[in-house]
């Protein structure tokens, strides 16, 4: 029923967790008891509190699959996803990536922590699981690979962090002797991995004596597109430096070589300036079309399940939502009477979801349509938004919420003249 339940040991139901996108995958507890972790059919993990209120999702729009296994880590300030995109990915409770893990050639079927929080352990359906080394540099994670008969499909920690245990049609015991072997096999990093590491820290390079280290240091940043001038001119003071004591042939060329970093930097800072602006233009757009797609393939689900349950009121709210999703979204491309059409269908599947309302005015307001957008504010603004059949998101009112999309920094950015005009007469002052 694309929910998640949480029982009593006496079989009777306490909350549930839905918002009736997609089927649940996989469920996890924060450690402290005090949320709950959903992996759902829709590309999407949630994180809930106990009252069943979604407080933050995880999606990676660049790589959208269904989410197969979740975990929390021990400290349950991250959280780990498995995906059918052969991926696993560590994200903030923020909801944002840190990492992705990836190596395994078919989906990521479960996951788990090590109770110190250090390792990774994930399953797959390519009949494999692997471990990862958090501490270790992204270069050298390659995981252990244990190869079993099947696929992968539980796997855990003991709570010791001694052995693993890995379902795969039959049970293998490993000892994590193996996970020692990981922390030893990397052998003496260079200035490069170290700083990857984060046993070398910027303020080494900037003080560090040794010029050969100072380079590996600036052609390292260079590399990541991080010019560090401040440390170049710090080496070149100490270079100039050296050379009134003695002149040497090596001293001039660390001489010559770090002017010219410093004439790259500052030509490539200003390059990647530029770059960097058109590239947020381009793939804020490109983002907001997936976004776009993923909400009008679950429109298409939600109306395929309505064929075959016609009437069921929960698949109807389901595309109530979906639209009224889909509404918001398309404001962001400038599509205001695809926003009023999507809004208008929500409501006609669902006039319980009240929400949409705050969708539809927006559309009539950047449609040029003033009076009809006029007309929804008023009506709603002093309606208590706990009615709109949304969830709680921390408004009081309508207003609040129509005022909350108003200072939407995506919106802000697509100028309009009534913007000012729905503003006022949110905030009760004189047009």
């Amino acid at each position: 029923d694309k929910t998640a339940k949480l029982w009593n040991l006496q079989g009777q139901e306490i909350q549930s967790f839905a918002d009736y996108s997609a089927p649940v995958t996989a469920v996890a507890f924060s450690p402290d008891g005090q949320s709950v972790l959903t992996g759902n059919g829709d590309r999407t993990a949630k994180l809930w509190n106990l009252q069943g209120q979604e407080t933050q999702s995880f999606t990676d729009y660049s790589a959208p699959a269904p989410i197969a296994a979740v975990a929390f880590s021990p400290d349950g300030q991250s959280v780990l996803t498995g995906s059918f995109d052969k991926t696993a990915k560590l994200w903030n409770l923020q909801g944002q990536k840190i990492q992705s893990f990836a190596g395994h050639s078919d989906a990521v079927t479960a996951v788990a922590f090590s109770p110190n929080g250090q390792f990774v352990l994930t399953g797959s359906s390519d009949n494999t699981a692997k471990l990862w080394n958090l501490q270790g540099l992204p270069s050298r994670q390659a995981a252990e690979t244990f190869h079993c008969v099947v696929s992968v499909e539980a796997l855990d920690f003991s709570s010791t962090g001694d052995t693993m245990l890995i379902g795969a049609g039959q049970w293998h015991y490993l000892a994590f002797s193996l996970v020692k072997k990981l922390e030893t096999q990397n052998g003496v990093l260079n200035i490069a991995e170290r700083i990857q590491a984060g046993t070398w820290r910027e303020e080494e390079c900037a003080s560090t004596g040794n010029l050969a280290d100072i380079l590996d240091c600036i052609q390292y940043y260079r590399s990541e597109g991080n010019y560090q001038t401040a440390i170049v001119r710090r080496a070149l003071t100490l270079v100039e430096n050296q050379l009134k004591q003695q002149k040497t042939a090596q001293l001039r060329q660390f001489q010559r070589d770090l002017q010219t970093y410093l004439t790259l930097n500052e030509r490539d800072a200003r390059a990647k300036w530029i770059r960097d602006s058109i590239e947020k233009v381009e793939k804020d757009s490109l983002q907001k079309v997936k976004i776009i797609e993923e909400d009008l393939q679950s429109v298409e689900v939600h109306r395929s399940e309505l064929k075959n349950h016609p009437g069921d009121a929960v698949t109807l709210t389901g595309l109530a939502r979906a639209y009224g999703n889909l509404a918001f979204h398309y404001l962001f491309v400038r599509q205001a009477a695809l926003a009023i059409d999507a809004a208008l269908k929500g409501l006609e599947c669902d006039n319980k979801q009240t929400w949409i309302y705050t969708n539809l005015a927006l559309g009539y307001l950047y449609n040029g349509e003033w009076a009809k957008a006029e007309n929804i504010y008023k009506q709603w603004m002093e309606v208590d938004w706990k009615t709109s059949g949304f969830g709680n998101s921390g408004y009081k009112t309508f207003r609040d919420a129509f005022l909350g999309d108003l200072n939407d920094p995506d919106l802000q950015a697509i100028p309009h003249s009534d913007l000012a005009k729905a503003r006022a007469l949110l905030e009760g002052k004189k047009q």
